[in-house]
């Protein structure tokens, strides 16, 4: 509701006035009729439609008030809203009155389905069917039951068989015969044109299990007891893991030997990077690798370098040698091959001695003296030439 507030001659054709005060609607308690607000409405327009007094009711009336559609708790009559069908139309269906009720009926409602627990015959919803059609099937009571439907116990017809039963000749049994002793899609057949897990026939082996000739097996005999796509087979194409499953392929950092798939790096690569993480033939400059492949910064070797390798300990006949603050591995070969040739130097200069002093305690003694002589006359004339 507004209040036009400016002083007008007369009010506008869409509005409504009120003691000199045009509204776009009538304030509560007033009715809007020929652009005046009145408190009850004329004989000549009767009905009251969104506060409107007008001739007639254009959909449905109950009492003097025009609806759309009838207000909530009543129900459709002709043209009118009542609380209670009368005799004529005595049935209640989706809002409306009506003569009779197409399917069923309880307590003069109509229903399409009766409620659970009931079942319909000849338009009523009873509690137990009749003999004369004493099978039920979704709610209605039938002289049988429809084809390709099985008859189940308490004479109920079902689509299929519950849980724990299987169908064979429009019934539900708990084994089927041995004419048909074979379960598939839940019903007893004579054939299984898939694999058999027990009784039952599949098209494809459950989880857990294994093909073998046609049959579903927990587990595949020795003579072919690698798996490969669920499938017993004697061998695997490529290689397979420690519980004999087939693999396509090698995890990573793990090499095909033979069939099986070995950790570490194939022979030819046999080193983990350590900032590439892949197999490559050596480590990187100032790398070193542990004793399973691995490449680390010499930096973290904590404790011996022997060439490319960071050792716990080094190995036998090497001695151990400390330069900047690196513990380095170094091999005593250069040690044993200098031994025996200090050796020989020193028996062959024992030797040479040895033979010199013969020789010298073997000469006649004027011999020697004549040698001494001749050395002191050689002394001699070098002194007096200086």
């Amino acid at each position: 509701m507004s209040i036009m507030k400016e002083c007008l001659h007369q009010c506008k054709q869409t509005q409504f006035s009120l003691d000199f005060t045009c509204f776009n609607k009538c304030p509560d308690g007033y009715l809007g009729y020929k652009q005046q607000c009145i408190h009850k409405c004329p004989s000549d327009s009767p009905y009251i439609y969104d506060n409107l007094c007008v001739k007639d009711c254009k959909n449905l009336r109950q009492g003097m008030n025009c609806f759309d559609k009838c207000p909530k708790g009543t129900l459709h009559l002709d043209k009118t809203c009542v609380r209670i069908c009368p005799s004529m139309k005595p049935y209640a269906y989706k809002g409306k009155c009506v003569r009779n009720c197409a399917k069923y009926a309880i307590q003069k409602n109509c229903y399409e389905h009766c409620p659970s627990g009931l079942s319909g015959y000849k338009n009523k919803c009873i509690l137990n069917c009749p003999m004369e059609a004493r099978y039920s099937y979704k709610w209605e009571c039938l002289t049988r039951c429809p084809n390709k439907t099985s008859v189940i116990f308490n004479f109920k017809c079902l689509d299929t068989c519950p849980i724990g039963k299987f169908k064979y000749e429009r019934r539900c049994l708990y084994k089927c015969p041995t004419s048909h002793p074979y379960v598939f899609n839940n019903e007893c057949v004579h054939t299984c044109y898939g694999y058999l897990d027990g009784k039952l026939c599949r098209m494809k082996c459950p989880k857990g299990k294994f093909l073998y000739k046609s049959k579903c097996i927990s587990k595949c005999p020795m003579q072919t007891k690698f798996v490969n796509s669920q499938k017993c087979v004697a061998s695997c194409p490529f290689a397979h893991d420690e519980y004999f499953n087939c693999i396509k392929k090698c995890p990573r950092y793990s090499y095909r030997n033979g069939k099986t798939c070995k950790a570490g790096c194939p022979p030819g690569v046999p080193f983990v990077g350590m900032y590439r993480s892949r197999c490559s033939q050596n480590c990187d400059n100032n790398e070193v690798a542990t004793e399973d492949y691995k490449c680390i910064s010499e930096a973290d070797c904590s404790g011996f370098i022997d060439g490319i390798w960071c050792r716990p300990t080094c190995p036998e006949h090497m001695y151990i040698l400390i330069s900047g603050g690196k513990m380095f591995c170094k091999s005593l070969m250069s040690v044993y091959i200098a031994i025996p040739i200090l050796t020989l130097c020193v028996l062959f200069s024992v030797s040479f001695s040895i033979r010199v002093l013969c020789q010298w305690r073997s000469m006649p003694k004027r011999k020697i003296q004549a040698i001494i002589e001749l050395e002191r006359q050689d002394n001699n004339e070098e002194t007096s030439l200086l």
